[in-house]
């Protein structure tokens, strides 16, 4: 016998011998007397065999497969259970990967801006290639861009409701996505979809009320567990449960106890906030140059600084917030349009889901590390 078929039959012998012992291991207890007699003896008969043993070892190695199989069957399309299996673990790993690590979060406002996007529009730019189908649903998985006409489907006069920044024709509601001058209750008309029509025109059924380009909201990833391990810093973009903001907040300004907010922490525990006239950012008496962004909300173009709000906390420049010893001050990097600390206060510590630290889609200028 050569050395390649000897070579052959160790192997062969070794896989029905592992598939017979398998098989008695997990059935012996529950299957037929008959069926285990069977396996029992091709193991011995198979295990006694001489590797030369020519056709003796191959009738010997094929009745100890069948027998095998008979006493533990080979599950139905067993290359679908696989795959299924692999999906119910991969599912089951991102969902505890979402529960106890990371959290995706989508920027719903612009009140990070021009850090990070909410749901902005442009207005109604001329339609190429990338604007029919499948290339338009290449263009929105990529950029999160996508053409939006509202049309009416009544006739009637043209109302605005501003409570939610929609028009209003014959009872229906049409929401509009609009940016307003810093400032202003004027449509910034760059950001914001091109109305066709204004208030108290009067359109019949299908005209056209407002088009545009609508750009979804950055997506940003939340580190869950980094609270865990250190304290909260000035600086770090972080979200943070609504639910946990004073009960008189919630009712003035109609907060959903059951959402989430992403700001930035400018206030730390203990500290007094104000604004100065320039916009800075002061913690007790000192402006706030450092980390970085703090520098950059009062030097760079798109920028404001902090503002203060009449009705607010900081109604005037020098205003103080009086931060308690488990609070932290959250504030919009957009603060011409942030509901934020100014208003609500300060947010205490358990509040505090964790720093979002990078935006994961859509892919663009913003794409990647968050500052």
């Amino acid at each position: 016998m050569n050395l390649f078929r000897w070579y052959r039959a160790r192997k062969a012998k070794k896989e029905v011998l592992s598939r017979l012992r398998t098989a008695l291991r997990w059935r012996e207890d529950i299957a037929s007397p008959a069926l285990v007699g069977r396996a029992r003896a091709a193991l011995a008969a198979i295990a006694a065999a001489p590797l030369s043993g020519g056709a003796a070892l191959e009738a010997a190695l094929a009745e100890g497969a069948e027998a095998a199989d008979a006493l533990f069957p080979a599950p139905a399309h067993p290359r679908g259970r696989e795959n299924t299996d692999m999906l119910v673990v991969a599912l089951s790993l991102a969902m505890a990967c979402r529960a106890y690590f990371l959290q995706p979060f989508k920027i719903p406002t612009g009140s990070m801006q021009p850090t990070l996007n909410g749901i902005t529009a442009v207005p109604q730019q001329a339609s190429g290639w990338l604007a029919k189908k499948p290339f338009s649903w290449i263009a929105t998985a990529l950029t999160g861009e996508y053409d939006k006409t509202i049309r009416a489907r009544h006739a009637g006069r043209v109302e605005f409701d501003p409570a939610s920044t929609a028009f209003v024709v014959a009872g229906a509601r049409y929401p509009l996505t609009l940016s307003f001058l810093p400032d202003q209750y004027r449509p910034d008309e760059a950001h914001s979809l091109s109305l066709a029509v204004q208030p108290g025109e009067t359109v019949a059924a299908g005209d056209i009320l407002a088009s545009g380009r609508i750009r979804l909201g950055d997506h940003v990833f939340v580190d869950k567990v980094a609270y865990n391990f250190r304290k909260p810093r000035r600086g770090d973009v972080v979200v943070f449960d609504v639910a946990q903001i004073a009960p008189w907040a919630l009712s003035a300004y109609r907060m959903d106890p059951s959402s989430f907010y992403i700001k930035r922490l400018a206030g730390l525990p203990g500290e007094k906030i104000s604004f100065a006239a320039d916009g800075h950012l002061v913690a007790d008496g000192k402006a706030v140059e450092e980390p970085y962004p703090f520098r950059r909300l009062v030097t760079e173009e798109g920028y404001h600084g902090y503002v203060p709000r009449p009705g607010s906390l900081v109604p005037a420049a020098g205003s103080e917030i009086a931060l308690e010893k488990d609070q932290f001050l959250p504030l919009g990097d957009n603060t011409y349009s942030s509901l934020d600390g100014r208003y609500f206060g300060g947010v205490p510590t358990k509040a505090l889901v964790g720093p979002a630290f990078c935006v994961y889609w859509p892919f663009g200028g913003r794409f990647g590390r968050i500052r």
